[in-house]
């Protein structure tokens, strides 16, 4: 499933930081919620690769109310393909690029990069080259 590689993220970022809940957060559709506004923001602000940055969010945290029991794996995958489709991104791509976001996002934690400007931009580059069509197959 889709949500397998994400969540198996969500707990080595975890691990990598004790404050991260890993895969079994409690405010996960709150933070899906937030991620949705902050996808809508960055269209409306025209940033594009910011808008990626943010559907990468949006798997993260859909896939985590998979995990918490939230929702459906169903309605996940609606809610990716609908908030992916707005930044003009097709699920299996959104897919991508949230794996590969928190693959960065991994490293970033190990390095002391985690929200910075530098750890942002490596987190960007990620999803540009997703969107290209580099990044691992997984759906």
């Amino acid at each position: 499933m889709w949500t397998d590689t994400l969540l198996s993220l969500a707990d080595e970022i975890a691990a990598v930081r004790s404050v991260s809940p890993g895969r079994h957060d409690s405010h996960a559709a709150e933070k899906l919620q937030r991620e949705r506004e902050e996808l809508d923001e960055a269209l409306a602000a025209g940033d594009i690769v910011g808008a990626w940055t943010e559907v990468a969010d949006v798997v993260y945290y859909a896939a985590k109310c998979v995990a918490t029991q939230k929702m459906t794996e169903a309605t996940a995958r609606r809610i990716v393909s609908t908030e992916s489709a707005s930044a003009g991104v097709d699920f299996d791509t959104a897919v991508r690029m949230g794996v590969a976001k928190y693959e960065v996002r991994i490293r970033n934690n190990e390095k002391g990069l985690v929200k910075t400007p530098a750890g942002d931009a490596r987190e960007r580059e990620a999803v540009v080259a997703c969107h290209w069509g580099y990044g691992k197959e997984l759906t």
